[in-house]
């Protein structure tokens, strides 16, 4: 560590006032706290240098889990590696804002006009994944207008974001800046004092409870952002009947993550990932009830059996970023995994049914309709290991394959009965046929009051499915003694829990009272 500190140090290339401020860390302890804890969270030691950008684009460099930025310092720079990568003019030639001020005059004309008129530049943090760029925006935008603010933030795109579609119906609420203007106008973005920067303040926040979830808990009844223009509508029928269904059928999405997507980074999340051969009695069981299922994803996906009803959508023609909005925009609910596909039907106010959630502080969703069920955690002797037990502990909010790994902890996917259960509810709730009884209220209760302010989904307006609590409601009670052996040594870079209130903080661009309201 100390070597790491001092050559960091003396590069000049860590900014501890961008540091400190950006991410609640004591500025005299900001490059200790980078150096041990900030770098493998994918945190930037200054406004130039992306951690979570340079390590996707360098999977040479996540494989051997060093330092991203010590990694640039010693080898990058004479590898001719981007510290940006995604970036219009890669970062190449820049420094850290404390190197190339502004000039003053205008610096402070700059600030005192944004001010005035209540102007934001906002920067999502990884617009190239779709959940990232729907849910940072979603949450960002409802927490503006739910405290009043009206006037549109400025975007400028500065890497080219995954879904054009998307970024079209963000124009409603966004002041979108693309091309040559986005580039003559990049360096606002090394002012910190105009930028809302969201990487790690919604979809991926790291440590604590997301806001996301109390935004929408407080969003309550009122619209979604989105709703399906009437051109994109009209061109979705017209390739669904393409596709062979029928006018009037209905049909849900059905998502199973899988690793061909981005194999770069597969090795720290493939603990999301679930076999879509146990959702084929779901899907059964929508086709018996009428519908169809369109299976969503990318061309890497395992190729699916014919079954009548499925559409294997990613292998056929009609695949495209139209379609991808369209059909999560109109299904009847979209089935899916611990993926971020899901968030766009959710953005349209289309509910999810989602299963395999993981890890155990990520298990709700994030819609009011939204129902969940989460993957079980196995110690090494097989065991189901209670979930009162693991919900405050830091394995709770794990996010790298490695740490569930190194602990002894593997994971048990959900079963084909509990994946069917999961759907007949849901099916059952939009029928309006579902009967709640007194148990399963209990137990919904039970399983929510075991969460806090250190677990990922607290405050989620969603609920757990009904069945999957009663067959393991054995689960919420806390066997004292059973496993505390296993959470001695756990192999966290951290420590403990690192910051338990991290996701409640008030945000730098944040008012007050929204901010006290929000973590009440």
């Amino acid at each position: 560590m100390g070597d790491a500190v001092r050559i960091l140090s003396e590069s000049g290339l860590f900014d501890s006032d961008y540091y400190s401020a950006k991410y609640s860390v004591p500025r005299a302890d900001a490059l200790a706290h980078y150096v041990q804890r900030g770098a493998y969270d994918e945190f930037d030691p200054n406004p130039v240098f992306r951690s979570a950008a340079y390590l996707r684009a360098y999977a040479d460099v996540a494989s051997l889990g060093m330092n991203p930025l010590l990694h640039y310092l010693i080898y990058g720079v004479s590898e001719g590696r981007d510290p940006a990568p995604g970036l219009e003019d890669g970062g190449r030639g820049q420094t850290p804002v404390h190197s190339v001020p502004l000039r003053s005059t205008w610096r402070h004309l700059i600030r005192m006009l944004f001010k005035a008129l209540d102007l934001r530049i906002v920067r999502p943090g990884l617009p190239n994944r779709i959940g990232h760029l729907v849910k940072d925006f979603d949450a960002y935008l409802k927490e503006r207008l739910l405290a009043g603010r009206t006037r549109r933030p400025i975007y400028i795109v500065d890497a080219e974001p995954c879904n054009r579609v998307i970024l079209d119906y963000w124009r409603r609420y966004l002041l979108v800046i693309e091309g040559k203007w986005a580039k003559r106008l990049s360096w606002l973005l090394q002012d910190r004092s105009l930028v809302d920067d969201l990487e790690h303040d919604f979809a991926y926040t790291l440590e604590g409870a997301s806001p996301c979830f109390a935004i929408e808990t407080e969003w309550r009844d009122r619209p979604p952002l989105f709703s399906l223009t009437a051109d994109h509508a009209a061109e979705g029928e017209a390739r669904l009947r393409e596709m062979g269904v029928p006018a009037a059928a209905w049909f849900v999405c059905v998502h199973v993550r899988e690793g061909g997507y981005s194999p770069s980074d597969q090795g720290h999340h493939a603990y999301r990932d679930a076999d879509i051969n146990n959702y084929l009695p779901a899907m059964e069981e929508i086709v018996r009830r009428g519908g169809w299922c369109i299976r969503m994803g990318d061309a890497t996906m395992t190729p699916l059996p014919p079954m009548p009803g499925l559409i294997d959508y990613p292998n056929s023609p009609f695949k495209s970023d139209l379609m991808d909005v369209f059909l999560c925009a109109r299904c009847r609910f979209f089935l899916g995994t611990s993926s971020g596909l899901f968030l766009v039907s959710s953005a349209f106010g289309v509910p999810s049914a989602l299963s395999n959630m993981a890890p155990l502080g990520c298990s709700y969703g994030h819609f009011r309709k939204d129902i969940s069920i989460p993957k079980l955690y196995l110690s090494e002797d097989g065991r189901a290991i209670p979930f009162a037990s693991l919900i405050g502990q830091p394995i709770a909010d794990f996010r790298w394959s490695s740490l569930f790994e190194a602990s002894g902890v593997r994971f048990q996917e959900n079963t084909p009965d509990e994946i069917l259960d999961l759907a007949r509810e849901m099916l059952d709730r939009l029928d309006g046929t579902y009967v709640e009884t007194d148990e399963s209220k209990e137990l919904q209760h039970t399983f929510r009051n075991l969460f806090s302010e250190i677990n990922y989904s607290w405050r989620s307006p969603a609920r757990i499915g009904d069945a999957f609590l009663k067959k393991h409601r054995g689960l919420l009670a806390d066997r004292k003694g059973s496993i505390d052996a296993l959470f001695k040594c756990l192999p966290w870079k951290g420590g403990a829990i690192r910051n338990p209130a991290a996701g409640t903080r008030r945000r730098g661009y944040q008012d007050r009272a929204t901010a006290e309201r929000l973590a009440g």
